[in-house]
């Protein structure tokens, strides 16, 4: 074992090997694990931090475009697979390109959830113009059959029966999300469910200056509030006359007393965020602001390095301190004796050992081109070993991706 200064002159260890372009190693930790693993003792504290941000800033193979992942699971599929087949090909795929996770992707297709909670998320959707979400195709069917679509939530809302559900001739599209359920049918409520939490896009705002904008918030918050049947465009109408959605919205608020809140912004929180802006324009940024945004451009020069790169230390107490400079650094807990007994640890038990080699069952016919290729160059190193030839130790670099068989 050799130690000598690296390119920062610190310190490194240098096990004993028979050839310098051999990656460091441990014969013990190689027993151990019957694998392969690079040996490289941390030496120093300079070490330990280029060694964790190393892997930190470790960058990925880049990953490649989804049609282009689709397309390679297309060609390797006959014309009538089912197209569950083909999806959990592709969820494969995405695990292998790390992209999702192995869980993530097992709980798709199984069907389980991906979180759990104490409260209930729904998704609400007021774009406008409305389309319902098809239905599952018949493979059986024609090209010429009409699609059939699926009624959403909103579709059953806009048809309820006031004959048979008088109790919901007053509630609005918002507390239907939050409150009821469907079930058999027919909307129920849920009177000891906690309410859901609603999750409403697009996001519209009450923006003046975009007449297409506000006049869809407009309409949204009318839609989420006030009961309606049939065609939520009855809802701008005013004493029976179509005024548009903006005037019907100011309407709204001049007689009605109020409404539920709902996740959409309010005219006034976008004022105030306007009127916040342009103050934060003008005033000087506080001490800690600007802590905050050096701190993040340390990080971004951090990041803009990229990887492989050598941190400077110029102006860092490390090293340098109190607790650094009495810390003693030279002493050993081991013995030169117990060193002694480690180096020499293999050869004792192997001699106090009676080990039976086991020959592999390897069947040498089943070997590829490139297998077989790299087994005939290993064995006829070996017969030049045994005929006492003497030659340089072998060097072999098997590229490929992870599990081609390499090992």
């Amino acid at each position: 074992m050799t130690i000598k200064p690296d390119e920062h002159e610190w310190p490194k260890i240098f096990p004993k090997r028979n050839d310098s372009l051999l990656n460091l190693y441990n014969a013990t930790q190689i027993l151990g694990w019957q694998a392969n693993v690079d040996f490289s003792p941390i030496t120093s504290i300079h070490a330990t931090l280029n060694y964790i941000a190393k892997y930190c800033s470790k960058t990925e193979m880049k990953s490649e475009d989804y049609h282009q992942i689709f397309n390679s699971v297309l060609t390797s599929v006959d014309d009538d697979t089912p197209s569950r087949v083909v999806f959990q090909k592709l969820l494969s795929k995405l695990i292998i390109e790390r992209d999702w996770t192995a869980q993530e992707c097992c709980h798709l297709l199984l069907g389980l959830p991906l979180h759990k909670t104490s409260r209930q998320f729904k998704s609400l959707n007021l774009s406008w113009p409305w389309f319902n979400a098809f239905r599952e195709l018949d493979p059986l069917m024609d090209d010429e059959d009409p699609l059939e679509t699926e009624k959403g939530w909103i579709d059953r809302y806009e048809h309820r029966s006031i004959q048979l559900n008088p109790e919901l001739a007053d509630v609005s599209l918002l507390q239907i999300y939050r409150r009821y359920d469907w079930r058999d049918g027919k909307f129920k409520l849920r009177p000891r469910a906690p309410a859901r939490i609603i999750m409403i896009w697009p996001n519209y705002i009450p923006d003046k200056s975009d007449p297409a904008m506000f006049e869809n918030w407009c309409r949204a918050k009318l839609q989420l509030h006030h009961p309606y049947f049939q065609d939520v465009e009855t809802l701008q109408q005013v004493d029976g006359v179509d005024v548009g959605w903006s005037e019907a919205y100011a309407n709204c608020t001049a007689t009605c007393g109020g409404h539920d809140d709902d996740p959409l912004v309010n005219e006034e929180d976008l004022e105030d965020n306007l009127d916040e802006e342009e103050e934060e324009e003008f005033e000087e940024p506080e001490e800690d602001e600007l802590e905050v945004e050096r701190e993040i451009l340390d990080w971004h020069r951090l990041a803009n390095r990229g990887p492989r790169t050598q941190a400077t230390y110029a102006n860092s107490p490390l090293g340098k301190r109190d607790i650094d400079q009495e810390f003693n650094w030279h002493y050993s807990y081991t013995t030169a004796e117990e060193f002694y007994q480690w180096e020499h640890y293999l050869d004792v038990q192997k001699r106090a050992t009676d080990i039976v080699e086991e020959i592999p069952d390897v069947d040498i016919s089943k070997l590829v081109d490139n297998q077989r290729r790299i087994f005939l160059r290993v064995v006829s190193h070996y017969h030049q070993i045994l005929a006492g030839d003497h030659p340089p130790p072998l060097r072999i670099n098997i590229d490929g991706t992870a599990v081609t068989e390499k090992s």
